[in-house]
């Protein structure tokens, strides 16, 4: 299946959205989007999966969030979201200009290879991207508007929200 959608964002309107995420639990918030760009079984990745489904015009998600955890789990890092297009784009100029994939063990031991692009690209290139990185005292998250979050399961439900608001997401 070429989607990778993992959530469906509905607004009352009936407008629709489909949002791609990933979830890091190394402790470190490495302020990157990754996408598989190599699978140690050789299957198809996420980039070659959402390349084709730009070019050929298929379902794929209009938005990409990708957050950071601590190792157990329990502490939010930070987290940003971006339009899936702008991911791809500035992923696949990387690729051209000669970045190399780098290799991460998974739960099973196996070892696939991610390709990246830094949150500060996104403000670099003029693309749209809402950043939100706890307060100094680790005790909140900064969002846009009026919700402050302690738990990320609580800004997933600030997604549904917020962004499933088609007023929310400037579109090209």
């Amino acid at each position: 299946v070429l989607a990778g959608i993992d959530e469906w964002l509905i607004h009352a309107s009936g407008s629709i959205r489909g949002i791609a995420s990933r979830v890091q639990r190394d402790g470190t918030l490495w302020r990157t989007h990754t996408l598989r760009s190599r699978l140690w079984s050789g299957m198809e990745t996420e980039l070659q999966k959402r390349n084709r489904a730009i070019d050929d015009d298929w379902l794929y998600p209009t938005l990409s969030i990708h957050g950071y955890l601590t190792e157990d789990g329990e502490t939010l890092l930070g987290f940003a979201l971006v339009k899936t297009r702008d991911l791809m784009v500035l992923i696949n100029k990387a690729i051209q200009n000669g970045q190399r994939p780098r290799p991460a063990r998974d739960e099973d031991g196996k070892t696939n290879w991610f390709n990246w692009a830094y949150w500060y690209e996104f403000k670099h290139a003029g693309y749209w991207i809402d950043e939100y990185i706890p307060c100094q005292d680790n005790t909140q998250i900064v969002i846009p508007g009026p919700a402050t979050m302690t738990e990320f399961e609580t800004a997933e439900a600030a997604f549904d929200t917020y962004y499933s608001d088609p007023a929310n997401i400037p579109m090209q």
